[in-house]
């Protein structure tokens, strides 16, 4: 696992990863994404980012990996999920950015897959979790155009257009506003999970105090 490349975005870094799976891990996983999809939601209720008006800001299709298996670890992109949190990886983020420090302290989390076809995206928007990673899977020859992933500042401005390369990893501070541009693809490739697959895992700690 070798990190690609290093982005500063305001005060704190995102970082790429390719190959983040081996290519057993990588053909588990994009099965199992191939048939979750066959039980996606909405994104109306898949946890989609609101804007101040209430609008909805993602089109596509995704299922939480929580909401599928009755036990989490059953799941083999579950299992997966854990490689973020091995010591050598996050020795490693910390050299870059010290925040990648509440890896050690993470409690809690979900992993998400979600599903994008002809005219779906995702707007900007900022994730409710501390740390993001966001793993691409899709079927080649590549069926479709566009969606690259966006990282802004604070003020809106784009830092960088990351391209959407087949295991390919991001991790970041979830703070920070990112976004999935337009999918475009043949009409005669949609309905045939030929679109691009993505694996959000969301990060989190949560008290254990009672109130």
């Amino acid at each position: 696992m070798h990190i690609s490349e290093v982005i500063k975005v305001d005060n704190n870094y995102a970082v790429v990863i390719d190959n983040w799976y081996n290519p057993l891990e990588y053909q588990h996983a994009f099965e199992e994404c191939k048939f979750i999809s066959n039980y996606s939601y909405s994104p109306e209720d898949s946890g989609t980012a609101l804007d101040d008006s209430g609008i909805i800001l993602k089109q596509n299709s995704a299922r939480f990996i929580s909401s599928f298996f009755s036990n989490f670890f059953d799941s083999h992109i579950a299992q997966y999920s854990q490689k973020l949190y091995h010591e050598s990886l996050v020795h490693e983020l910390l050299k870059i950015d010290p925040l990648y420090e509440y890896l050690g302290m993470i409690n809690a989390g979900d992993s998400l897959v979600s599903y994008y076809e002809d005219s779906d995206y995702y707007k900007a928007h900022r994730d409710v979790a501390i740390i993001t990673q966001l793993t691409w899977l899709y079927e080649e020859p590549k069926a479709f155009k566009g969606g690259n992933l966006i990282l802004k500042d604070i003020n809106n401005n784009i830092v960088k257009e990351i391209e959407c390369i087949p295991n390919r990893s991001i991790i970041f501070p979830s703070y920070m506003l990112h976004e999935v541009t337009n999918i475009s693809m043949d009409k005669d490739n949609i309905g045939k999970k030929k679109g691009r697959f993505t694996i959000s895992t969301f990060s989190r700690i949560e008290s254990n105090r009672q109130p």
